[in-house]
C-alpha cells in the first residue's frame, strides 16, 4: 500500500491527521479501529480521496466489493497519485484481472515515467507471469526515464535494449570519453555502432568473467545446470 498524501491545507489539517491515524492502525494491523476512523472522516468529508481511497483498501483486503468502488472514486476525485494506481492495479491482480490491472498500472507509470516505485511493481506483475521480454523494455524505458540517477553505462544498455543503437552509441562513447581505454565501453562502443571483431577483446572477456565470477554459481543453480553429474552418471554406467 502506498501512500502519497500530504497535509498542507490548513482548513483539512484535523482531517487529514485522522486519516494518517487510520493510516497507522491500519499498517498496524487494527483493521477494526481504522475503519472506524475512516468512517468518520467520511461523515465529515464524503469526497476526502484520502480517506476513499485507504478506506477502500481496507474493505477490499476484507474482501467487501465496495472496496474497489471506494478506491476508483479516489482516483476520479486524484487521479495524479501514482501511487494510488499502483494499489488500485494490485488490487485487480490479486482478483486475477490483469487487464484491468495492467492498464491501471500503465496509468499510474504516465503519469511520471521516472517514478522509482511504479516501474518496479508493474516489473514484478510481469514477471509474475512470465512475460520476461516485456519487463526488460520497461526496465530500460525506466532507465531512459530517470538518466540524472543513472550512470551512462545503465543508459547505453538501456538504449540498445530498445533499439535505439546511435543512441545508445553516444552514451558509450561519453562512457568512453570519461575512462578512455575501459575494455566494456569500448566493446559496448563496438557493438552499438555494428563493428564487432570476430572475437572480444581479451581485455574485454577478462573483465566480463572478473564480473561475473561473484554469481556464476548461483546462476548456474537456478538454471538446474546438470553437466558435470551427467558426465558423472554416462561415465559410471560405462565403466
Amino acid at each position: 500500500m502506498t501512500d502519497n498524501t500530504d497535509a498542507t491545507d490548513a482548513d483539512e489539517l484535523t482531517l487529514h491527521d485522522a486519516v494518517n491515524l487510520a493510516m497507522r492502525l491500519h499498517r498496524a494491523g487494527d483493521l477494526d479501529g481504522a475503519a472506524r476512523v475512516y468512517r468518520g472522516v467520511l461523515d465529515l468529508a464524503p469526497d476526502l480521496p484520502a480517506a476513499l481511497h485507504f478506506y477502500g483498501l481496507l474493505l477490499d483486503g476484507r474482501g467487501d466489493p465496495q472496496g474497489l468502488d471506494l478506491v476508483r472514486r479516489s482516483l476520479d476525485l486524484s487521479p495524479d497519485e501514482t501511487g494510488w494506481w499502483g494499489n488500485l492495479a494490485e488490487s485487480l491482480a490479486a482478483k486475477g484481472r490483469d487487464a484491468e490491472a495492467e492498464d491501471a498500472f500503465m496509468r499510474g507509470v504516465a503519469l511520471d515515467p521516472g517514478d522509482a516505485a511504479a516501474y518496479p511493481r508493474l516489473e514484478r506483475f510481469l514477471t509474475a507471469r512470465g512475460r520476461i521480454p516485456d519487463v526488460v523494455r520497461l526496465h530500460a524505458e525506466h532507465v531512459l526515464a530517470s538518466p540524472q540517477r543513472r550512470h551512462v553505462s545503465e543508459l547505453g544498455r538501456a538504449a540498445v535494449r530498445l533499439g535505439r543503437m546511435a543512441e545508445g552509441a553516444a552514451y558509450f562513447q561519453r562512457w568512453l570519453d570519461e575512462d578512455p581505454g575501459n575494455p566494456v565501453a569500448t566493446h559496448l562502443l563496438m557493438a552499438a555502432r555494428g563493428e564487432l571483431p570476430e572475437r572480444a577483446g581479451d581485455d574485454y572477456v577478462a573483465v566480463a568473467f572478473d564480473n561475473y565470477a561473484e554469481r556464476f554459481d548461483d546462476h548456474i543453480a537456478s538454471l538446474d545446470y546438470r553437466g558435470p553429474a551427467l558426465i558423472a552418471a554416462a561415465l559410471a554406467r560405462a565403466c
